[in-house]
């Protein structure tokens, strides 16, 4: 599925990894690549403020991953979801907007929730997401 990926979608991938082992997490999950996603991206959100939430809602693990930082089926699940955005979109590749809005397709997710208390609506942020980012 990687090379149905546009170069901002890695990004978010490589941003994600990042994220997990900024917050001492083992596993990237689907918050990890809502905050890389996000950050790649002018959207009205303050990157460091989405970070203190997700920190709030997914606290550090006792022992923080090392080395190579595997996905969790959660953000297995988000890369898929990425190819239906995608599709849906009317687009043939996978954008880091795509991902994205992936994030947020369900609203128990932790980005979803993040959004919420960020006092974003998920519909809204989703509309901004496709009027500013699809066109990479």
């Amino acid at each position: 599925m990687f090379h149905k990926f546009t170069e901002s979608a890695r990004k978010v991938v490589a941003g994600a990894q990042d994220e997990t082992r900024k917050l001492g997490h083992q596993r990237i999950g689907n918050e990890h690549l809502f905050l890389a996603a996000l950050s790649q991206y002018e959207l009205g959100i303050d990157i460091d403020e989405a970070r203190q939430v997700v920190q709030r809602l997914v606290p550090a693990d006792q022992e923080p991953g090392q080395g190579h930082v595997p996905f969790s089926t959660e953000a297995k699940g988000v890369l898929e979801q990425g190819l239906y955005e995608a599709t849906g979109t009317g687009h043939k590749l996978i954008s880091g907007g795509h991902l994205l809005l992936a994030t947020i397709a369900d609203p128990g997710t932790v980005a979803s929730r993040a959004l919420g208390e960020l006092n974003v609506p998920v519909a809204d942020f989703r509309d901004r997401v496709i009027a500013t980012t699809l066109g990479d």
